[in-house]
């Protein structure tokens, strides 16, 4: 269960509930990078395995919401 906003923290309308899914990783940086670096982190994935996260998005802003932390399997 997620602790993420239903509603757009941009134009606060109501947001679709779904997942972003990944066929490798999503990654953190504080600088724009164009090449894989030590400064960088793993939000989601791995090259090795599909990984889905529940998400929200906007429609009108097109943002989208999700929790990087791992989810606990049942």
């Amino acid at each position: 269960m997620s602790n993420l906003p239903e509603n757009c923290p941009v134009c606060g309308r109501k947001m679709d509930k779904g997942y972003i899914s990944t066929a490798q990783s999503i990654w953190w940086s504080k600088e724009k990078d164009h090449s894989f670096s030590t400064g960088n982190e793993v939000l989601v994935g791995s090259f090795w395995r599909v990984d889905n996260r529940e998400a929200y998005r906007c429609l009108s802003c097109k943002i989208v919401l999700f929790s990087y932390e791992q989810e606990k399997q049942e």
